[in-house]
């Protein structure tokens, strides 16, 4: 089923992907609820697959395998720094940031820039690498916005899915240029959504991988 749904060569990237679960499976101690962490991401693969079905359909290919691993940076830095990862969420908690203004804070660097690097390191195709990259600030990526927005946008409705959780305790606002760029309409978002539950069964697989 996995196969079906990201196709081999995907599926080969993913194992080392999913593995890291492996390597934090106690980050519920260090920071985050791994197995919530990943929930988001699957909401989140889900949400890009819907929108850029809706929206962007040259997309669709990559968006879910680079909705999943929009932010596997964090898992990096909880693995390699976990007391200053438990600082960032400190930040998070008592202050209402989102994970990114508080890891750029505790560390002068952010997930999304950590989890691009290892895109690259592990071979993934330099459009999935930007698409985790830029994922929050798509329209600065040079090579193309439209898998970055994708994410970006697929990420704020899997928050509001309430899908897991990726660490922040507030709804991430919505970036306007990127809501522009998209064409996204309030005719468009019941369709998302619905698509978006849609996806979120289909990919169960993922679900049983984690819990």
């Amino acid at each position: 089923h996995a196969v079906a749904l990201l196709g081999l060569d995907d599926v080969r990237r993913l194992v080392l992907a999913v593995a890291v679960i492996d390597l934090a499976s106690d980050g519920k101690s260090r920071g985050i609820d791994v197995r919530a962490y990943w929930k988001h991401s699957i909401a989140t693969a889900a949400s890009a697959t819907a929108i850029a079905r809706v929206l962007l359909p040259a997309v669709s290919n990559d968006a879910f395998i680079a909705g999943l691993l929009h932010d596997i940076g964090k898992l990096v830095l909880m693995v390699h720094h976990p007391e200053e990862f438990c600082k960032v969420v400190a930040l998070v908690e008592k202050h209402g940031c989102n994970m990114i203004e508080a890891e750029r804070e505790v560390f002068e660097f952010h997930h999304a820039m950590v989890g691009a690097a290892l895109c690259q390191r592990w071979g993934f195709p330099p459009i999935l690498a930007d698409a985790v990259r830029y994922h929050h600030a798509p329209m600065s990526c040079d090579r193309g916005w439209q898998l970055p927005a994708v994410v970006g946008m697929g990420d704020t409705v899997a928050y509001a899915t309430l899908v897991g959780s990726g660490g922040n305790v507030r709804l991430p606002p919505c970036n306007e240029a990127v809501v522009k760029a998209l064409g996204l309409k309030a005719n468009n978002i019941e369709r998302i959504f619905s698509e978006t539950f849609i996806e979120i069964k289909k990919a169960e697989v993922f679900f049983e991988m984690i819990d």
